[in-house]
């Protein structure tokens, strides 16, 4: 394996292009000063500090009280445990954004007189150790003209490719939007162009993971770290139009600026 695809999967768990090669130089170095890391990877002398001072704020590296400075990786045993604790983190962010705005939409959705009684009604169900292909299943049964995908990597179109082909068969668009870059997210993009839909890159969508079915549903789905080597899926679906327009035109939002 060539130092190309070891910077490719680093990027792929959410590093930089520059974090990446400094850090593939620690590992492989040592100890090395700002001067040493801009000759060996490459990163260019004014980028080295800030790139440094984001490796070492998310755990990384170590970095010397000395002048010059001297960075040190932590032991690469670590990585994971690192990177665990750094998803479990988001989840539990975005869990407490959910709680927050979801009653304010909740309460706003009560007040307006001007949806029909169908779009009233709303239901937010959360549902730990979820069957997730059950739940796809439902909603691609149900769609009957788009499918919009907030993903990952997109590993999930394993156990999801007969219900993709399915959908786009029967001429309901698809367009999956995913925002972890690398050689596996590449290969599960070629997928489903090949199944028949549409996929963009687009690195920043704020951690979102769902799919919005004709506007009129959507289903977030929630990972939560239990342990380093397990984790726990939970589900909450809406069924409310305005919810699902609001999720709509920012998934598109982004798709226009997405490559």
């Amino acid at each position: 394996m060539d130092a190309s695809e070891v910077e490719a999967m680093f990027k792929h768990l959410g590093l930089t292009q520059y974090e990446a090669k400094a850090l593939i130089t620690l590992f492989g170095y040592g100890k090395c000063t700002a001067e040493k890391i801009t000759t060996i990877a490459g990163v260019p002398l004014p980028r080295v500090y800030d790139t440094m001072d984001s490796l070492a704020k998310r755990g990384f590296i170590s970095v010397s009280k000395t002048r010059p400075e001297v960075f040190k990786a932590v032991d690469p045993k670590r990585l994971y445990e690192i990177l665990a604790e750094e998803e479990r983190k988001k989840t539990e962010d975005r869990m407490n954004d959910f709680k927050s705005i979801i009653p304010q939409i909740l309460k706003h959705v009560s007040k307006t007189s001007s949806v029909s009684e169908e779009e009233e009604e709303v239901f937010a169900l959360l549902k730990k150790r979820v069957n997730l292909r059950k739940d796809r299943e439902y909603f691609h049964a149900i769609a009957k003209k788009e499918i919009l995908c907030f993903a990952g990597d997109m590993s999930w179109i394993k156990n999801s490719e007969d219900l993709i082909r399915n959908t786009t068969r029967i001429k309901i668009k698809y367009n999956v939007l995913y925002c972890k870059n690398g050689s596996i997210s590449e290969t599960n993009a070629r997928k489903f162009r090949r199944l028949g839909a549409k996929v963009k890159y687009y690195a920043d969508t704020g951690e979102i993971r769902c799919i919005i079915i004709d506007r009129k549903w959507i289903s977030l789905v929630i990972k939560k770290f239990k342990t380093a080597v397990e984790s726990e899926y939970s589900i909450i679906n809406i069924n409310n139009a305005m919810i699902a327009n609001v999720f709509a035109r920012y998934f598109y939002a982004l798709w226009e600026k997405a490559k």
